[in-house]
């Protein structure tokens, strides 16, 4: 009978890979979160002078929102609803595009 011993070390090994990635993604999430605070809140003509340096800031934050919409509709739309993403408003799409009309 052949020994499952390596197999579960592997097994484990792919666990603990899959739990960083999904770690390293919430981190990103969480920057991005800071990202999209942080330039809606604070006027960046002082810090950043250069109309293109903060156009490009502009549409990191475009893509910041766009990702975290297509995140939060994924858990929102599975069966497990996880109580870190409910929110406090009813149409997730007008608040979207409330905050991006804030922002041009």
């Amino acid at each position: 009978m052949p020994s499952t011993l390596p197999l579960l070390l592997l097994l484990l090994l792919l666990l603990l890979l899959l739990l960083l990635l999904l770690l390293l993604l919430l981190l990103l999430l969480l920057l991005l979160l800071l990202l999209f605070i942080f330039l809606h809140f604070f006027d960046l003509s002082f810090i950043f002078p250069f109309s293109l340096l903060r156009m490009l800031l502009l549409f990191i934050l475009c893509l910041s929102e766009i990702l975290l919409l297509f995140i939060f509709l994924i858990v929102s739309s599975s069966k497990i609803k996880l109580a870190v993403f409910k929110f406090p408003f009813n149409n997730i799409f007008a608040t979207f595009f409330f905050h991006s009309g804030r922002m041009w």
